[in-house]
């Protein structure tokens, strides 16, 4: 967030908000107040889910988009990421301690990033946002699902998955 800064366009934002809520309220394993939306300023179409129920999408990818079902689509893969707890996951695979079912310990001070999570290596393969094809795949199908169920479109997810 850092390197690109947040776009302060209220009118995206409670777009984008707006569609997110729909999207929470279809699945009743989201918690509904915790899911939110911050808008990048750069170019480049980046999304990702982030640290505390944190969706970033950038503005190149808002430009990317052609159509309200293909943004839902967009929002609702993050979405499911985030319900999996995959950055945090992969986050401590990355540090190198597994964070499992059976925790036997816990840090007693913060955890503190070496690195912006943002970086552009982050994005690269093998980086924090690389969680694996069978993620996903699993990932798509779910937010395929969720946008069915918040009455979009699903069709408009065939653009962004080619």
């Amino acid at each position: 967030m850092r390197r690109y800064g947040l776009w302060p366009d209220p009118e995206t934002n409670q777009m984008v908000s707006t569609l997110t809520s729909m999207l929470v309220q279809s699945d009743p394993k989201l918690n509904s107040s915790s899911a939110e939306v911050k808008i990048l300023l750069t170019q480049d179409p980046i999304m990702a889910p982030g640290f505390q129920n944190v969706i970033y999408i950038s503005r190149g990818m808002l430009q990317t988009v052609r159509y309200e079902n293909e943004l839902a689509y967009v929002i609702a893969l993050q979405l499911s990421f985030i319900k999996e707890g995959l950055v945090r996951k992969r986050f401590a695979e990355l540090r190198g301690s597994q964070i499992g079912e059976n925790i036997l310990f816990l840090p007693t001070k913060p955890m503190v990033l070496e690195a912006d999570p943002l970086e552009k290596d982050w994005f690269e393969p093998g980086g924090l946002f690389d969680f694996g094809s069978q993620w996903y795949l699993k990932a798509q199908r779910e937010a395929i699902h969720h946008i069915y169920q918040a009455k979009f479109d699903p069709r408009g997810c065939s653009n962004l998955i080619q």
